[in-house]
């Protein structure tokens, strides 16, 4: 195993959304917040297998918050 920092799953997150842009054709702009939405109504589709919406949201933004505290608080 290796060790992950932000900046990979930063990377990650890129060749996502570069996936999602080339099947969507959104715009830079737009791609972000495109794509939240659309995993969100992929929640609504499939609860049973990827949870609900709002709860991915909390999870998220948790999880985020989390990974960014750990990375800064390594740096002291």
């Amino acid at each position: 195993m290796y060790d992950v920092n932000n900046g990979m799953r930063a990377l990650w997150a890129r060749e996502a959304l570069k996936t999602f842009q080339r099947v969507c054709r959104t715009d830079d702009c737009d791609a972000i917040p495109d794509l939240i939405c659309d995993l969100l109504h992929l929640c609504d589709m499939n609860p049973e297998k990827y949870g609900n919406a709002a709860d991915a949201i909390r999870r998220g933004a948790a999880n985020y918050e989390f990974e960014r505290d750990e990375e800064n608080s390594d740096e002291i």
